[in-house]
This record gives C-alpha cells, sequence and structure tokens, in this order.
C-alpha cells in the first residue's frame, strides 16, 4: 500500500552511464547500491554485472537488502568480478510462521546457511538483516529469530522492530492484535 506492487528499475545501461559519470566526474572509486530491488530480477542483474565488468569500471560496490533467492553461483562470481566486497542480505525471520503468515517473503530457513557458505567462498564480506516485534509474534519466535541469526553464518547480523505503518497489511493485523490503540 505504501510502495506499490511494480518494481520500476532503472536501465543497466543508464546505471553503467551514471557510474561512468561519477567515475569520471568525482573520481569515486568505490559505491553502494542502496535499493532493495537492484538484484531481484536475475536477467537484469546478469546484465547489470556483465556491463561493469565490460566497462571495466574497476570500482569496489556494496549492496543493502539484497534478495537471496536471486543468488546463485554464476551470480556471485560475476558479482566478485565486477568488484562486489559486501553483501546485506534481507533475512527478515529464523521463523517458517512469521516468513510464510506475516512476512509473507519467500525464504527457505534451511537454504540460507548454504547460500551465505556460497558468498563467502568468494570473499565476499555478509551481512544479514533481521526483523522481530511482528504482531502475534511470541517470545519464543523472538529467540528463535536470534538463535537463527547467530547460526547462519553471516559475518554481521543487524536486528531492527518492525513497525507496523498505517495502510499497511502489518497495521491492520497489530490493531486487530491490540498492540495499536486509538487513532492513527
Amino acid at each position: 500500500k505504501l510502495s506499490g506492487k511494480k518494481i520500476r528499475l532503472r536501465s543497466a545501461e543508464n546505471v553503467i552511464k551514471e557510474l561512468e559519470f561519477l567515475k569520471k566526474k568525482y573520481g569515486i572509486k568505490a559505491y553502494h547500491f542502496e535499493d532493495d530491488n537492484s538484484f531481484f530480477y536475475k536477467s537484469r542483474t546478469k546484465e547489470l554485472l556483465q556491463m561493469m565488468i565490460d566497462h571495466k569500471l574497476n570500482l569496489r560496490w556494496k549492496a543493502t537488502g539484497v534478495f537471496l533467492p536471486t543468488l546463485d553461483e554464476e551470480i556471485i562470481k560475476l558479482m566478485v568480478e565486477s568488484g562486489c566486497e559486501m553483501l546485506n542480505i534481507a533475512v527478515e525471520s529464523g521463523t517458517e510462521k512469521i516468513l510464510k503468515e506475516v512476512i509473507r517473503k519467500p525464504i527457505d530457513l534451511n537454504v540460507v546457511p548454504e547460500k551465505i557458505a556460497l558468498i563467502k567462498k568468494y570473499g565476499i564480506f555478509v551481512t544479514a538483516n533481521f526483523v522481530i516485534g511482528f504482531p502475534n509474534e511470541t517470545w519464543n519466535e523472538i529467540m528463535q529469530t536470534i538463535r537463527y541469526a547467530d547460526t547462519c553464518g553471516a559475518d554481521y547480523v543487524k536486528f531492527f522492530l518492525a513497525i507496523p505503518l498505517p495502510g499497511t497489511r502489518m497495521y491492520d493485523m497489530a490493531k486487530k492484535a491490540g498492540c495499536i490503540v486509538g487513532d492513527e
């Protein structure tokens, strides 16, 4: 409800042109993809990474909120070759119930440690994001997420508090559960 359901991405060519401009005009040596959808589509990801290599940008880079199901060994190799040093993956929860019923995120918790190990095998630093405090989340589920974060293999983990913003499904869930009282 906040951002809509359509992902709008800039073309790979447009991103490359901007990076070339920034390198030429300002002499940048590194950059950070601060976009949850930068690597959402596998074909676009491959195109963008290959263009970064072909254009010989020779820039170091990091990315935030990377969608783990898109990553495979081919993509990870292209990431390394194009200058990737760190990936921040959005796991969100260590419980299947929260992932499926609350967040509705297609992440298989059994696969996450394998993917993290694969990323680290190529020398990329891995940060993982987790969120706690969802409506109807129990203390045991929060602890399960903390334990999962501790054992998933990431180099660094970050925890965030769930924030049910007005107009979202999570807000409606929190309101129904009695976690929010009064008007918006």
